[in-house]
C-alpha cells in the first residue's frame, strides 16, 4: 500500500511540474491577447515600406504584377519612389501609415489554423495587401491584409502569427499605384510671396503681370521706425497687380489676376510620366507657358503641352527633371486662368445695361 501511495505522489509531482512549465510557456500556438499591438517591432528608423497585391495563388504564380506594387524609401529625410524615377513621395501619407501601423492593436481572433489563411486573404501568396517595413535590408514587420466587414476594418496577421485577427485598418488606404503616393502638390507655389507671373499662350501676345512685393512694404514701415506703420502694412490687402502686354484701352481684370494666382498656388500634378521627353510632347510653341517669381527674384517656368493622343496635359517645370501627367480637370482651372483674352478688359468697354425694376 504504501509503494502505491509512493507511485501516486511522483506522479502527482511530475504532473504540476508540468503543469507550471506550461504556465510558464504559454500556448504559442493560440492567439495573442487582442488588446495588444499588431506590430511589436519598433518602427521608428523605417526607411523602406513595400506595398503589393492583391495576390493570388491561381495567378502569376503567387507574386504581385509589377503594376501592383510600390516601394517607398526615405533618402536624407525625404521619401522617395525609386521605381517611379525617384519621384518624391507625400511625406505626411506615408508618415501616416508608419503612426497607424506602429498603433493599431489586435481586435478579436477570427481564426487560428494555416488552412483559414488563405481563405481569409492573408496567405503568404494568396493576399489582398501586403506591407513590409523595413530598416535597410532588414525587414521589421511584414503583416499581410483582407478587407473585412465594417467601416475600416481588415482582417490582418503578421508573418510571425498563425492567428488573424480584426484591426482598425483600411485596404482602400493601401494603394499599389505610384500615383496614389506621389507628392501631387510639389509644385504649388506661396501665393503671399508671388511678384510677377508671365503668361505666353501659343499663337497671343505674351502678357506680364507684376506686383511690389508684400514684404517691401513691411522693410519700409520699419525704415521710418513707425512700428504703427509697419503692422498697418501688414495688415493691409495684397498689393494690386499691373501688366504689361496689354493692347490699346486693355487693362488687367484683378479678380481674374488673382483667379491665376490662386490656380497656380493650387495646381496638382497627377502622375510622373519621366525624365525624359517623348515625340508626341514636342510641341513649338507650347500650348501655354507660365513663368512664375518671387520677391528674392526665383523664377521658374512652366511649360504645358497637349499630346495628340488622350484626354490629358503634359507640364515640364523648370527646375525639376520630370514630365508630369495632368488630367483634364487638373489642368483645366490653369489654362482657363492663363488664358491672355481672359485677363483683361477694355477699358472702354460699356458696361453692361441695368435691370429693370
Amino acid at each position: 500500500m504504501q509503494r502505491w501511495i509512493y507511485i501516486l505522489g511522483v506522479l502527482l509531482g511530475a504532473q504540476v511540474l508540468v503543469a507550471g512549465g506550461l504556465m510558464l510557456r504559454g500556448d504559442r500556438l493560440g492567439p495573442a491577447r487582442t488588446d495588444a499591438l499588431l506590430v511589436a517591432a519598433d518602427l521608428k528608423d523605417v526607411d523602406r515600406l513595400t506595398i503589393d497585391g492583391p495576390v493570388s495563388n491561381d495567378a502569376a504564380g503567387g507574386k504581385p504584377a509589377a503594376d501592383a506594387r510600390v516601394e517607398l524609401v526615405k533618402h536624407d529625410g525625404n521619401w522617395t519612389m525609386p521605381a517611379n524615377f525617384d519621384a518624391p513621395a507625400d511625406a505626411k501619407k506615408v508618415d501616416a501609415l508608419l503612426k497607424q501601423l506602429a498603433s493599431v492593436r489586435r481586435g478579436l481572433p477570427i481564426a487560428t489554423t494555416a488552412q483559414a489563411l488563405d481563405r481569409f486573404k492573408v496567405g503568404e501568396h494568396d493576399y489582398e495587401r501586403r506591407i513590409v517595413a523595413s530598416h535597410g535590408e532588414k525587414a521589421l514587420a511584414t503583416v499581410y491584409l483582407s478587407a473585412a466587414s465594417g467601416a475600416r476594418k481588415a482582417n490582418a496577421r503578421t508573418a510571425q502569427d498563425a492567428a488573424i485577427y480584426n484591426v482598425d485598418m483600411a485596404t482602400y488606404d493601401l494603394p499599389t499605384g505610384a500615383g496614389d503616393w506621389l507628392d501631387k502638390a510639389l509644385l504649388q507655389r506661396d501665393a503671399a510671396v508671388l511678384t510677377r507671373i508671365e503668361v505666353s499662350e501659343a499663337g497671343k501676345p505674351t502678357v506680364t503681370l507684376s506686383r511690389p512685393s508684400p514684404a517691401s512694404k513691411d522693410a519700409q514701415a520699419s525704415d521710418d521706425g513707425s512700428a504703427e506703420k509697419k503692422d498697418h502694412a501688414s495688415a493691409a490687402a495684397a498689393p494690386a497687380w499691373s501688366a504689361d502686354g496689354l493692347g490699346a484701352g486693355e487693362q488687367l481684370d484683378q479678380a481674374k489676376a488673382d483667379a491665376l494666382v490662386q490656380a497656380i498656388t493650387n495646381l496638382r500634378v497627377d502622375s510622373v510620366l519621366g525624365t525624359q521627353a517623348q515625340p508626341d510632347w514636342q510641341q513649338d510653341p507650347p500650348q501655354l507657358r507660365v513663368t512664375v517669381a518671387d520677391a528674392a527674384n526665383k523664377s521658374v517656368t512652366w511649360t504645358i503641352v497637349k499630346p495628340k493622343s488622350g484626354d490629358v496635359h503634359v507640364l515640364k517645370a523648370s527646375d525639376r527633371p520630370w514630365y508630369f501627367e495632368l488630367k483634364s480637370w487638373s489642368a483645366k482651372p490653369l489654362l482657363d486662368a492663363a488664358a491672355p483674352d481672359k485677363l483683361v478688359v477694355h477699358a472702354n468697354a460699356p458696361a453692361p445695361p441695368a435691370k429693370a425694376h
